[in-house]
């Protein structure tokens, strides 16, 4: 896909003096080229965008096979890049800040039924060092709720094993620091002290999760060892580590957490993008109503 200056220059922006992940800079940087194709194939300035051209052009874009929610997404990243433009003066006023987004339903994530997620763990032999690690790895997935990049840049400075925690840097750069559950201890710990040297192939790093090259794990290489275990335990279901992720949530608020709790947990700035979660807890909840309304 054809660059732009323009473009490329706010991406570096987002990155560098913003702190932008890379993943959402990626996806940034995809969305505003395909809208500077379309303007330029439209004999678009961007001076003389506007909000019913932009209306225009994500109907167009839908019309194609992009589905509401990216774009929506589209629409974010274009609002985004116009204020920037402002900014710098490269253009004199902001014609689509006006713009709405459509309203859209949270999709209710999906998760794992305690058995499942068990018959998922133990489906892992830790008779070798990768298993060994294998186990390690799932367990700190669904013991700490880590997003999957979070696993993939983890550092063994940012383990604190003696008491129970692990810090970690999440989307924009924010650290949290999040306790580990008692098997995922058990587990990282027998790793550090048994499997991990088997992987470092005469390397140093201070990367926790090594592959048999003894580099650090992607986050297309966890999708793949992940739907590799999950085929191999027979789980009907399509496994990837965001669901895992959604599983330690959902666990969590099921055993009586508040959701301020789980927020911080995992590492979610705004309170909105933890409630798609409340779902699952109708069943305590309606058993809290009875246990203290007075008329329930």
């Amino acid at each position: 896909m054809e660059k732009y200056a323009e473009v490329e220059d706010f991406l570096k922006y987002l990155s560098v003096e913003r702190g932008m992940a890379l993943n959402s800079v990626w996806a940034y940087g995809r969305d505003l080229r395909t809208f500077m194709s379309h303007a330029k194939k439209d004999g678009r300035a961007l001076a003389s965008v506007d909000g019913q051209w932009i209306q225009d052009y994500l109907a167009a874009v839908q019309q194609e096979g992009l589905s509401a929610r990216s774009a929506t997404r589209a629409l974010s990243a274009i609002k985004s890049f116009f204020r920037y433009l402002v900014s710098t003066g490269q253009i004199a006023a902001d014609r689509v800040a006006e713009v709405q987004s459509p309203r859209l339903r949270k999709s209710v994530p999906g998760f794992l039924e305690l058995p499942e997620i068990t018959r998922l763990i133990q489906s892992v032999p830790e008779d070798s060092p990768v298993g060994i690690r294998d186990r390690a790895m799932l367990e700190l997935l669904y013991g700490a709720g880590l997003r999957v990049t979070e696993v993939c840049d983890l550092s063994i400075s940012q383990l604190d094993l003696e008491n129970g925690f692990v810090t970690v840097i999440g989307k924009g750069n924010k650290e949290r620091t999040v306790p580990i559950g008692r098997q995922a201890l058990k587990a990282l710990a027998r790793y550090l002290k048994e499997g991990r040297a088997n992987f470092l192939n005469g390397k140093h790093t201070d990367r926790v999760f090594l592959s048999g090259r003894g580099l650090g794990w992607t986050r297309q290489g966890i999708w793949k060892w992940l739907r590799a275990i999950a085929r191999s335990a027979g789980m009907p279901k399509t496994i990837y580590p965001h669901l895992i992720r959604h599983t330690f949530a959902t666990h969590v608020l099921s055993g009586g957490a508040d959701l301020r709790s789980v927020q911080e947990l995992l590492g979610h700035a705004d309170i909105s993008t933890t409630e798609i979660y409340t779902h699952i807890n109708t069943p305590r909840l309606r058993q809290l109503h009875r246990q203290y309304h007075p008329r329930a």
